[in-house]
């Protein structure tokens, strides 16, 4: 008689484990669930109504052929910041740090939604390219710096709590958590944004960061004791030369000292550029059948809600998909059905059919793949998982739009046509999918599955 051990298949086997565990993670962390999926719920739901309107509201003032100079700038601005993160990591724990930047982000945005900058918005000829500049164009850089600042600081906070095995099962819940809030910011976004107006919608992110700062109170004792292993250790350096350890430069020496941190920022760089040159053509084909900054608000609240319901279909399939598949192959996974997407623009270059890119391309970039590449940082070390990560999960991940910005100024250059642009959004997929077999081989080789 056969054991039925054996003849139970090892999908199915692995399908039961996969319940039985996630339950108990639930049981041994339900308060760090709880207060962090509802942190996440309000990062996203802020970033709601501020993405939408403060890009439309952007395109009110300047056209659509100043965005590259618009990412250039943003490009400098987050070295700015990640240099200061990096710095304060001498002095504050990572859950201060990400109390702080709640705090920073209210009093940022008030300051730019209140007018009281002396400013006037315009834009500025160098070298032939033209950069706006002015109070609308901060608010914009401000919204993209500050998401990104307190997503990578949560996973940051999530990597060094839980363990590789508890954050499989229950990163893609997490993730989930944040779409339900970007869900609720975007609905709000599509139905008020014609009777609330752009400026009071964005004005909401600013009680966001209050009700985050409250969630997250509770986890004072799981987060902000002195868990992370170069804090724990007492140490005989001295004050500048912690500083040295933790600032920009030596941040970059840990990425190129480590085995994975330059492969997951080539990683990030390659997918953000493709992202963002299939949001160059949305934006534009946005601009030009959308005329009215009120119609466009809601346009885009529709759009982001449909990133919205895609993210959390992939998110309810993460636990699953990479506790089958592993880490490398769900990584690999997501480029390939983004490119059989991308190949619809370049021959029917109609808004829905480029909308529909868009969406697919946050969509699965926001859900399964960002939680799988989490995994990656789990097993690494404490510098890696935050002067490492930071540099690559909050700079590398908006320098990619500078990298895309000198791609879309040599074609604009050249006059080279929408559908034309498609194959350079087709050809960084296909990098992209080469790091991510690289990847997936090294992971296989370390038995990281």
């Amino acid at each position: 008689m056969s054991d039925p051990q054996t003849s139970t298949p090892l999908s199915y086997q692995r399908l039961l484990s996969f319940f039985a565990d996630l339950r108990d993670v639930f049981r041994d962390h339900r308060r760090a669930l709880t207060c962090l999926s509802l942190i996440a719920a309000l990062i996203l739901l802020s970033y709601s109504v501020a993405r939408g309107p403060s890009e439309s509201l952007f395109l009110k003032y300047h056209d659509r052929a100043q965005l590259p100079g618009l990412w250039i700038e943003m490009g400098l601005a987050v070295i700015f910041l990640v240099s200061i993160y990096n710095r304060l990591l001498n002095y504050v724990s990572l859950y201060r740090l990400f109390h702080l930047s709640f705090w920073v982000t209210a009093l940022l945005f008030g300051i730019l939604l209140s007018g009281w900058l002396p400013l006037t918005e315009r834009s500025y000829e160098v070298w032939g390219q033209s950069f706006p500049f002015g109070p609308v164009t901060l608010l914009r850089i401000w919204c993209d710096l500050y998401i990104v600042l307190l997503v990578e600081t949560f996973w940051s906070l999530s990597n060094l709590h839980f363990s590789l095995k508890s954050a499989t099962l229950i990163y893609g819940f997490l993730g989930m958590a944040g779409s339900f809030g970007s869900m609720a910011g975007n609905m709000i976004t599509a139905l008020y944004a014609v009777s609330w107006g752009t400026d009071n919608l964005i004005a909401l992110t600013i009680p966001c960061a209050v009700l985050m700062s409250l969630c997250l109170l509770p986890l004072k004792d799981v987060f902000a004791r002195p868990q992370f292993r170069e804090e724990a250790q007492p140490s005989a350096k001295t004050s500048t030369e912690r500083e040295e350890r933790s600032s920009f430069f030596e941040g970059l020496k840990v990425i190129f000292r480590s085995e994975y941190l330059p492969l997951i920022l080539l990683l990030v760089l390659s997918s953000q550029v493709a992202v963002t040159l299939i949001d160059y053509q949305y934006k534009g084909l946005l601009q030009s059948l959308y005329p009215d900054v009120n119609d466009r608000s809601a346009i885009q609240g529709w759009v982001y809600l449909s990133i919205d319901v895609g993210s959390i279909v992939m998110q309810l399939l993460t636990g699953v998909t990479i506790t089958l598949l592993g880490i490398g192959a769900t990584l690999t996974m997501i480029p390939l059905l983004l490119i059989s997407l991308c190949f619809i623009p370049i021959f029917m270059p109609v808004f829905l059919m480029i909308a529909l890119g868009k969406s697919a391309s946050k969509f699965l970039t926001y859900s399964i793949f960002k939680s799988a590449k989490e995994l990656v940082y789990l097993p690494l070390s404490y510098n890696e998982q935050t002067q490492g990560k930071a540099i690559i999960d909050i700079m590398v991940y908006r320098q990619a739009k500078l990298l895309a910005s000198v791609l879309l100024i040599a074609l604009s250059a050249q006059q080279v046509s929408t559908q034309a642009a498609g194959w350079f959004t087709v050809g960084s997929i296909v990098v992209w999918i080469s790091i991510s077999l690289i990847l997936w081989s090294k992971l296989r080789s370390k038995a990281v599955h």
